[in-house]
């Protein structure tokens, strides 16, 4: 093609008209909108994780435990994985409900939950419901307090506070 030619064919294009720039301008205060939103939306995500973040201070529980094994069972695991929990204080008590099952000492309980977590308030009891009685003293309103390990040990305490 001639220079002629192609300059012809440019010049029977429309020139740039009005709605050209209104569509621009469109364009751009879209743009503006969404930047403006994105904004505002990484600001409530972040406002929200404060307030979660207050909520869970707030409402945080404290754990007391109450432990007693049957001597058969490989409690071992268990406290390993009770000690993940991190509670607060550990009474190490027995159950004294079935004397025809061996019972896991106490004095090695609270060892044995003491290696997993070196710093933790730990008190040995013979006596379930003074185990119960002294997680009652550590524990503060909202404090959560478990009697876990054996069934037997649940049952007993259970039948004494009901």
């Amino acid at each position: 093609m001639k220079i002629k030619q192609l300059q012809s064919i440019l010049d029977q294009q429309p020139s740039v008209s009005g709605n050209t720039y209104f569509i621009f301008i469109v364009w751009g205060i879209s743009w503006l909108f969404a930047l403006v939103f994105l904004l505002l939306g990484i600001g409530l995500l972040l406002e929200s994780l404060l307030h979660y973040k207050i909520f869970l201070d707030t409402v945080a529980q404290k754990l007391h435990l109450v432990l007693g094994f049957n001597g058969d069972k490989k409690w071992s695991k268990m406290i390993n994985q009770l000690a993940k929990l991190k509670p607060t204080s550990v009474a190490a008590t027995r159950f004294t409900c079935n004397f025809l099952r061996k019972v896991a000492y106490p004095r090695i309980i609270a060892k044995k939950i003491q290696s997993f977590v070196p710093n933790l308030k730990t008190k040995i009891f013979l006596d379930p419901i003074e185990a119960l009685d002294w997680s009652k003293k550590q524990a503060k309103n909202n404090d959560i307090i478990l009697v876990t390990g054996s069934l037997f040990l649940s049952g007993e305490i259970k039948n004494q506070i009901s």
